[in-house]
């Protein structure tokens, strides 16, 4: 009976395990109705998130405006969509997006998270997680990589990278 009960809960906390995509950057429409934020082309679902200010107090997507920096937590549902489970309107500006990679594209040095171009400039140090912590070259990145990367948007479901991190934060990047 107690390897039972232990097994329930070692599932029950397992399940709740996850992992949180990001989406940050200044809000480019607003449809306040079907609870859609879009920055840059990438459509933020915000019905069922919670959205705060810069000092934690309660928001509500009437509060949002075009133009307004947000910083969103939750995870890609879809190509160029993402379902946000909490939005921090900030007053930083640091575009970024981190989430699983979708496509490598060495030749054309663009990478995909969710149908998010990343476009990676010659330069640019991509930093990988691993022993050594050397900088790798873009044909090293495999689909499935968790990449975080900063850099500004600069079109429609595009983002020029400034940096890039590969597999940085795994697994601290998860929470209960």
């Amino acid at each position: 009976m107690r390897i039972l009960l232990w097994i329930a809960a070692s599932l029950a906390i397992v399940s709740a395990w996850r992992v949180i995509d990001d989406l940050e950057g200044k809000i480019t429409a607003i449809d306040a109705k079907a609870g859609i934020v879009e920055i840059s082309g990438v459509k933020m679902l915000a019905k069922n998130a919670e959205i705060v200010g810069p000092n934690e107090s309660k928001l509500t997507i009437i509060d949002l405006k075009v133009g307004d920096y947000v910083d969103g937590d939750g995870n890609f549902s879809g190509k160029a969509e993402f379902t946000a489970t909490r939005i921090e309107r900030e007053a930083d500006i640091i575009d970024q997006i981190e989430g699983k990679l979708t496509a490598v594209d060495s030749e054309k040095r663009t990478l995909t998270i969710s149908g998010v171009t990343i476009k990676v400039p010659e330069g640019i140090l991509i930093m990988k997680k691993r022993e050594s912590d050397l900088p790798i070259k873009i044909y090293e990145l495999t689909i499935g990589d968790r990449a975080h990367c900063e850099g500004k948007w600069t079109g429609p479901k595009e983002l020029t990278a400034r940096t890039i991190r590969v597999n940085w934060e795994a697994p601290d990047n998860a929470h209960l």
